[in-house]
């Protein structure tokens, strides 16, 4: 009998293990200026070399172990990886992951303050320059303008947030989705093609569903080829 439970115990505490470590993790992402969704992100688990992207409004989930990292890129924000998932879920298994636009630089953006709604930026009197005659007949605004940290500030994130509205449309075309018909692939190797062409497409707010397609098609291309060699 002594020997038939340890048996059991040498069988059943490793599944116990296994069973403990690995987690599912539920994610939400966000453009850490405006705050909004994004969507389309490749998330990618470095330790067991999965993968997956968020979807349009942004939510992912993944599995992970104690002590992995995630990496996240997308198009048009700079890369993070997060090791330390544990100590910074807001609750359990439930991760929200800040992404910074390349364009822009966040130098300690209060975005209560400065972004209570999208009527903030279309109202801000500060949007464009002000001209010599401003200059002239109303120096106070024209030095408040080129002067104020605050009216910097603003017009940074307001400038984030027409480059959030501008590319809406094109994520809506350009997507894994659209990689996976033009490419026929799945899975992992999908996941690879996807991340290459994130990388590689230059895709602008004015391109239109064609003009998508066609620089799409021009980055398959160059990625088969690669893949050949």
């Amino acid at each position: 009998m002594h020997y038939r439970l340890i048996i059991f115990l040498l069988l059943i505490v490793p599944l116990v293990t296994k069973a403990q470590k690995n987690q599912e993790l539920n994610g939400f992402i966000i453009n850490a200026i405006t705050q909004s969704a994004v969507g389309n992100v490749t998330i990618k688990n470095t330790s067991s070399n999965k993968g997956t992207t968020s979807d349009n409004n942004g939510y992912f989930t993944i599995s992970y172990t104690t002590g992995d990292t995630l990496e996240f890129s997308s198009m048009g924000y700079s890369a993070r990886a997060i090791s330390d998932i544990e100590s910074i879920t807001t609750a359990p298994n439930t991760l929200t992951v800040e992404l910074s636009p390349k364009s822009y630089t966040i130098e300690q953006v209060d975005v209560d303050e400065f972004v209570t709604k999208e009527e903030d930026f279309r109202s801000n009197i500060y949007q464009e320059e002000p001209g010599i005659g401003e200059a002239l007949f109303s120096p106070t605004t024209y030095l408040y303008y080129k002067t104020s940290k605050k009216e910097k500030q603003k017009r940074k994130m307001r400038e984030a947030f027409v480059y959030d509205q501008q590319m809406a449309h094109i994520y809506k075309i350009y997507n894994i989705e659209l990689v996976k018909e033009f490419s026929g692939l799945n899975g992992d190797e999908l996941l690879k093609c996807f991340e290459y062409c994130n990388a590689n497409i230059q895709l602008q707010p004015n391109d239109n569903e064609a003009s998508i397609n066609g620089k799409l098609i021009e980055v398959l291309s160059e990625y088969f080829k690669g893949n050949k060699k």
